[in-house]
């Protein structure tokens, strides 16, 4: 390759580079800091699609035992569709709104029962994520969630109740990330 082709190739790298580092990221992975203290890890995956909307993959995991006897190890994803609402912001930084899905499977023990409890539920969020130095995000969020699930006993003799698994709650948390 000619000095006159190196020159240019290695000219428009530059200018892609440089018009790319001041953009806004669009990518973003973080984790819940909140999450070690239930005994979990729970990590994101976010894509702004546009200014004002992104989608969001999330994943977690349990392994807890909270006691010599007792056992619960699980795992869930979670889809969310994003609308951020700042007009002087673009996404994936500002306020937001999200509807949520997930699905979630665990597996209980103790010394004589064992079974699983599969669920399926969502709701909406609000919250903020913002963006420092182009690269680290940080996030808070909120908002009610129904999850219905079904409980089955796989070994034992334990009668599982359903309505006990089933139900609203609060879905929080406290991210932070790299973007890009």
């Amino acid at each position: 390759m000619n000095i006159i082709k190196r020159i240019t190739l290695l000219s428009a790298a530059i200018i892609l580079f440089s018009v790319s580092s001041f953009a806004q990221p669009r990518n973003v992975i973080k984790a819940n800091l909140l999450s070690p203290f239930i005994k979990s890890g729970s990590f994101f995956y976010e894509r702004a699609l546009n200014e004002d909307m992104s989608l969001v993959g999330g994943f977690f995991f349990t392994a807890w035992n909270p006691d010599e006897s007792t056992s619960l190890k699980g795992f869930g994803l979670t889809f969310e569709y994003r609308y951020y609402l700042s007009e002087e912001r673009i996404a994936p930084s500002g306020a937001f709104l999200a509807p949520f899905v997930r699905y979630q499977k665990f597996t209980v023990s103790d010394e004589i029962d064992e079974g699983t409890i599969t669920g399926f539920g969502g709701g909406l969020l609000v919250g903020y994520q913002r963006i420092f130095k182009e690269r680290i995000s940080l996030e808070a969020f909120v908002g009610p969630a129904y999850y219905g699930a079904n409980a089955e006993v796989t070994s034992g003799t334990a009668v599982p109740e359903n309505d006990q698994v089933s139900g609203f709650t609060i879905r929080f948390g406290i991210t932070v990330g790299v973007a890009f």
